[in-house]
């Protein structure tokens, strides 16, 4: 889970990339990644670390407790699963040659037909809330039989095959299918039934019902699901318990909220909404309709409900996740929407950071020398650090870093070849000095820094910040000036060196002109929208505004922020909808950010990549912006009062 995705994923990413798996049965979640260091090339190894290296990582939990409740309750008694459909799977690997895709993106265009096929009929079933299992063909001809006129296959067992989008099917496979038809289960073919059998070229004449690839002519063989949703993009799973039932439904629309929907749940039996982010149970009212408990309900983005209908025990929902939480109280369900009048707040705000604002340094002129001393460059044009790093490996005939890259464990083993010595000059502007900035490195045990000309003692460090990879030391007083600024860094590049941007932090404000980066004062008060164009460009720390709050207000609304999550008076706000009850005079909002605009990729000209790899920081030609890219911070959209 959220591999590739990037230091930008927020709250609302990580609940909406684990609904799919909470929902559809895997209740065992699986990270990726919480790095030990973000030394060199580490910090480049598909982030977002899930660790103290994210600034949102103490609010976390909230996360994961809500994916404890939700798996909680997908894990109680059964799921009410009739159908099994045909996994098609070997039809495509059969088909699989040299070309036949490029990464994640299918090239061959038979194939990517199969995989259109695939994921329509996976849809049609999902979004009309009916559940089915993929059988899977070697599975079925070892755990495979026929009993009491329905297919079994373990612990579970189908009253209806499906077959469709294959182009080759196992013979065990068809005298199972046959053995089933004999005994009175139904097979449905949508589409064509295989030409091949074991890959092979076959003329069969079947006997099961053949019906054509359309969404209608499907559900019409299909049974009529218990639990149903009337709007569209809902998945769901109906789970049956000795207790009752349990309804899960889920938004799959990350964009669209599904207002006033219908959910009909086959029972006669009393509904609960189980809130599964802050564990209440929430009392129902329903209607019943012969046999049907028929309710309304809205879904925010990517939002997802949970309903239990009987005498499933609360003692499951009880249980504190630490000795400090209260249990779960049982409250109505509050119908505000369609009343509200919004009143959007207007700023400047008074607000705070929870860490120093940072001055990203990526780029430097540079100079290499033998390690002799000999053949010493003239400066070379500023160019991105990551860029000369690859230039000294090229140029010695070393790995880049990278997947391809040795790793250090086996470099370890032998000696370390020196390769030259290097020079990187940072250049910055300072409109105004500022006292208490500090210069963040990494191997400062391999490097001698200058300042304007003064050499920096690095052993006196003030501390680690974010990672231990990364030694703050504080600049002294009088080295730093108004106007232009110089930091040289110098070192004897080895076989397993690392170049890597520098940091500037302290309480100033930055400014941004193309390339060059200006130290300023920072702003008094912040407006609402970007951070990046108030001074705050790569500050990725948490940032807290004081909205003034009228008495009349019960409830206050964050139509869009740009950060992973966000808290009110305390309160932490995951996703959609932002909103949280308020009382006093003053709502304090605390937007936490995401590390992507301190770590980047900040060159990557691509936009709308699907996910973040290594090579996103490398990028060339015109997917290259030699000017930072960054991403939106920040309270985006006014605050509403409702």
């Amino acid at each position: 889970l959220y591999g590739c995705t990037g230091w930008q994923m927020p709250f609302a990413g990580h609940k909406a990339v684990g609904d799919w798996q909470a929902l559809l049965g895997i209740n065992l979640r699986c990270h990726h990644l919480s790095w030990y260091t973000m030394r060199g090339e580490a910090k480049r190894d598909y982030p977002a670390s899930i660790l103290h290296q994210s600034a949102w990582y103490p609010e976390y939990k909230h996360i994961e407790d809500y994916f404890s409740r939700f798996g909680l309750m997908m894990a109680q008694g059964e799921p009410v699963c009739d159908l099994l459909v045909l996994n098609p799977v070997e039809t495509f690997w059969a088909q699989v040659h040299l070309g036949w895709s490029q990464g994640l993106g299918l090239q061959d265009a038979h194939l990517k037909t199969l995989e259109e096929k695939y994921q329509t009929l996976f849809t049609w079933l999902l979004e009309s809330q009916i559940d089915f299992d993929y059988g899977d063909e070697e599975m079925l001809g070892r755990m495979g039989q026929v009993a009491s006129g329905r297919l079994q296959v373990g612990c579970a067992s189908y009253s209806t095959v499906l077959v469709s989008g294959m182009e080759t099917i196992r013979s065990s496979t068809v005298k199972l299918l046959d053995q089933f038809v004999a005994a009175g289960g139904k097979v449905v073919v949508a589409g064509e039934f295989p030409g091949y059998m074991d890959a092979q070229y076959a003329i069969r004449n079947t006997q099961y019902e053949t019906i054509e690839f359309t969404k209608d002519a499907v559900l019409s063989v299909v049974s009529e699901p218990s639990a149903t949703v009337s709007a569209p993009d809902i998945f769901g799973q109906l789970r049956k318990t000795d207790g009752g039932l349990i309804f899960a439904a889920l938004n799959v629309n990350r964009d669209e909220r599904r207002d006033n929907a219908t959910i009909r749940i086959k029972t006669d039996l009393p509904v609960a909404e189980w809130n599964c982010e802050t564990g209440e149970i929430l009392s129902m009212e329903t209607k019943n309709e012969k046999g049907w408990q028929v309710f309304t309900a809205d879904f925010p983005k990517a939002g997802s409900k949970l309903w239990v209908a009987g005498n499933v025990e609360q003692t499951l929902w009880s249980v504190p996740s630490n000795p400090e939480q209260t249990e779960v109280s049982v409250l109505p369900v509050e119908q505000t929407r369609g009343s509200v009048h919004p009143v959007r707040v207007k700023g400047p705000f008074s607000y705070t950071l929870s860490e120093p604002n940072i001055c990203v340094l990526d780029s430097a002129e540079y100079r290499i020398k033998s390690v002799a001393g000999h053949g010493e460059a003239g400066w070379q044009p500023e160019t991105e650090v990551l860029k000369i790093d690859q230039k000294i490996r090229d140029a010695h005939g070393v790995r880049r870093r990278g997947g391809e890259m040795l790793q250090p464990w086996f470099t370890a083993q032998h000696p370390v070849q020196d390769l030259c010595n290097v020079e990187l000059r940072f250049s910055f502007d300072i409109e105004a000095l500022a006292e208490g900035i500090d210069l963040v490195i990494e191997e400062p045990e391999n490097f001698t820094v200058q300042l304007n000309g003064q050499s920096i003692d690095l052993s006196k460090k003030s501390g680690d910040w974010i990672d231990i990879a990364f030694r703050r030391v504080r600049i002294p007083n009088g080295f730093l000036r108004r106007g232009k600024n110089e930091i040289v860094l110098k070192t004897c590049y080895k076989e397993n060196s690392n170049l890597e941007a520098i940091y500037l932090l302290g309480d100033f404000g930055v400014q941004l002109a193309g390339t060059v980066r200006k130290i300023v004062p920072r702003i008094g008060k912040v407006e609402i929208g970007d951070i990046c164009a108030q001074g705050l460009p790569f500050y990725s720390g948490s940032i807290t505004y004081r909205i003034p709050w009228p008495g009349r207000a019960k409830r206050l609304r964050l139509p869009s922020i740009g950060g992973a999550c966000a808290k009110v008076n305390g309160q932490l706000l995951g996703w959609d909808p932002f909103e949280a009850d308020v009382s006093g005079d003053v709502a304090e909002i605390e937007i936490i950010l995401t590390r992507r605009n301190t770590f980047g990729p900040l060159h990557d000209a691509v936009k709308g990549r699907m996910h973040t790899g290594p090579d996103h920081w490398l990028t060339e030609g015109a997917d290259f912006s030699p000017k930072p890219i960054l991403i939106p911070s920040g309270l985006l959209s006014s605050p509403q009062y409702v």
